[in-house]
């Protein structure tokens, strides 16, 4: 079995359906050789409104204990960093990166 090392970003998108990721799981919760998470969400986001087929809600780990979720201002790349916008996507970077020292 690989240990693996704080995982520092969960990233999953889905359509209608439950999503399925080696690190989340079917039912929400982080893989056992997981030790920490960190979960980085745009209060912003608006692509769960845009009506098309890759509408989505994000998937929150509130009931998963390792994981530290935190909302930051702006849209999903504004905090992940895909949009250009000073100082956005830095701040959720530096958290993220303070919080797993």
């Amino acid at each position: 079995q690989i240990l693996a090392r704080p995982l520092q970003l969960l990233y999953t998108k889905f359509t209608n359906r439950v999503a399925k990721s080696v690190w989340i799981g079917e039912k929400g919760v982080i893989a056992p050789n997981v030790k920490k998470g960190i979960h980085n969400v745009s209060i912003d986001d608006n692509r769960m409104w845009r009506g098309s087929r890759f509408t989505f809600n994000p998937i929150l780990m509130g009931n998963e204990d390792k994981v530290v979720e935190t909302w930051f201002a702006g849209e999903h790349g504004d905090v992940g960093g895909s949009y250009y916008t000073k100082g956005m996507p830095d701040t959720s970077l530096k958290y993220m990166m303070e919080w797993m020292e």
